[in-house]
């Protein structure tokens, strides 16, 4: 997963001079400042034939200009879509070779230094000194293994709501990608575990519980919370217990929805 990260921060810092278009992929790579186009424009890309193509073939030498290649006729909205991205793509030049440039240099070079330098002031979610005994306390305590194995992949944002997907899937069309609990929100995992009014009803009930309030702004930061230190105590022990139970069974009512079609209001929780 650190791998991961690290490519999502190193990606953005590489900008590309395209000439002839033949060394990317018009809509699957990251070469203008709006790319992947199937992230940014989903519409457009179910609409094309060449899906997999490359820039160079989504340049119609003899128009001059860029072309969709449809499978059908644009609707009006559709055509408005398309003549509004193709006011941010600069023509073809079709000569010389496709350049990657590293923005943290003048010069366009890519160093470690660079890296070293700026990483510091981007690296808000990485990983900290006390990750490590978070993990610990996590695998040695005496919650279910499939609870412990769940909290696992929050920690390392790694649970598959709609928003990963995407990421993992871009050429899927996930619509709609709501929240499938409240209908009312993108599902994305800070929604779904802590903002939703489904999943915050019940860590409410939780608290209630416990007699004590959660620190939940975020999953994250709850899941952090709950085992930075030892179950030493029954009252810790139960906490992790009941916490780590929610969080599962919330994630297997939104399961139980989407694969089963078990609807469930949220007034009802």
């Amino acid at each position: 997963m650190s791998i991961i990260k690290g490519v999502d921060w190193v990606l953005p810092q590489i900008k590309w001079s395209i000439k002839r278009g033949d060394s990317l992929l018009f809509w699957h790579s990251r070469w203008h400042e709006l790319s992947p186009f199937t992230q940014t424009n989903p519409r457009l890309f179910a609409l094309s034939t060449k899906k997999g193509d490359s820039i160079a073939n989504m340049w119609n030498a003899e128009k001059a200009d860029w072309d969709l290649y449809p499978r059908r006729p644009l609707r009006s909205v559709e055509e408005v879509l398309w003549e509004d991205m193709k006011v941010s793509l600069p023509p073809l030049p079709d000569s010389g070779f496709d350049n990657p440039r590293w923005t943290l240099n003048n010069n366009g070079s890519f160093t470690v230094a660079s890296i070293k330098l700026a990483r510091p002031l981007n690296n808000q979610d990485e990983t900290n000194e006390d990750d490590g005994e978070i993990y610990n306390n996590l695998w040695k305590s005496t919650i279910p293994k499939r609870c412990k194995f769940f909290v696992w992949t929050l920690l390392h944002e790694c649970i598959n709501t709609m928003d990963m997907l995407q990421r993992r899937l871009p050429t899927w069309n996930l619509k709609p990608s709501w929240c499938i609990l409240c209908k009312a929100a993108e599902e994305d995992r800070q929604h779904f575990f802590t903002h939703c009014p489904f999943s915050t009803n019940l860590l409410k009930k939780v608290e209630v519980i416990l007699g004590k309030s959660l620190l939940f702004p975020n999953s994250t930061t709850l899941c952090k919370d709950l085992f930075k230190t030892k179950g030493k105590t029954k009252k810790q022990t139960i906490k992790q217990y009941l916490v780590a139970a929610t969080l599962w069974n919330i994630w297997n009512e939104r399961n139980r929805m989407i694969f089963r079609g078990e609807e469930k209001k949220v007034d009802s929780v």
